[in-house]
């Protein structure tokens, strides 16, 4: 996913705070450790906060940790079959997971809110899509009846003014 907010500039203790967040929520999963680092760290969607309402950021990042030795092999898929070729390939060493997190921005200072874990780019794109912008299904189909009914009352809004103004149109013509 590519960002469109690669030009901004965020202070370094922002940096640690979202840093800081990503290996917490690694080492709540029981994903981190000695082999684990963080790569590809951005944001991917930030909304101003208001009078009215707290702002919002979504932070992309990837996780990408060395595969245990002693994992079995079934729960690896290390032998892929080349559909090409027909030969064995085997799997990268390391695995990677796809992350997101979500602050909320109150009066300036950052609050995770949530963050999730994807096996997939595709997966994470999805979710980011669906969480910047919800699905709205009044937005997407109008119903006839809803249609029918606008166009009544905008036929006797018309009906009504045309009415008063020949009633005006009378009622100022000199009386001859």
């Amino acid at each position: 996913m590519k960002s469109s907010l690669d030009h901004l500039q965020f202070p370094r203790k922002t940096w640690q705070q979202i840093t800081k967040s990503a290996w917490n929520c690694a080492e709540e999963l029981g994903i981190a450790d000695s082999t684990s680092r963080i790569e590809n760290l951005r944001p991917i969607h930030l909304s101003e906060e208001s009078d009215t309402q707290f702002g919002t950021q979504v932070w992309c990042f990837e996780l990408s940790r060395a595969r245990p030795k002693n994992f079995p092999q079934f729960a690896l898929h290390s032998h892929l079959m080349d559909e090409n070729q027909g030969e064995k390939t085997e799997t990268p060493a390391r695995s990677t997971h796809y992350c997101v997190l979500v602050y909320s921005v109150e009066f300036g200072i950052l609050e995770l809110n949530q963050s999730k874990w994807f096996d997939s780019s595709e997966q994470r794109e999805n979710w980011i899509n669906r969480l910047i912008e919800p699905f709205n299904p009044r937005s997407q189909h109008i119903p006839r009846s809803t249609s029918f009914w606008v166009g009544c009352a905008v036929a006797s809004i018309v009906v009504l003014a045309s009415g008063w103004v020949l009633s005006l149109i009378r009622f100022l013509q000199p009386a001859g």
